[in-house]
């Protein structure tokens, strides 16, 4: 997938390496790379393509999954919240 070139699942791969084996000092960017591109591909689902989730009825499916990967990042703070802006008044609705 395009949109994940530059993130060498070998970097961030626990199976990479031996267990008790460190991770990598760019573990942390790395992982918040792939985090940041996948919230583009969250934004690009729903302003191009929900009419069709919802005619698929995975509505409730892919809502659960944004809903899921916000709360994980803002728990674990891996993205800067003005990334997060594109879907905000919906984020709103949905996640307070």
């Amino acid at each position: 997938m395009c949109f994940m070139r530059g993130a060498d699942s070998k970097r961030v791969s626990p199976s990479a390496a031996p267990p008790g084996t460190p991770f990598p000092k760019c573990f942390m960017q790395v992982a918040k790379k792939i985090l940041s591109r996948l919230f583009r591909v969250f934004v690009h689902v729903y302003i191009h393509h929900f009419d069709r989730v919802s005619q698929m009825g995975a509505e409730a499916h892919v809502n659960t999954c944004y809903k899921h990967f916000y709360y994980f990042v803002t728990e674990f703070n891996l993205t800067d919240h003005k990334e997060l802006e594109p879907l905000k008044e919906m984020t709103a609705r949905m996640c307070h």
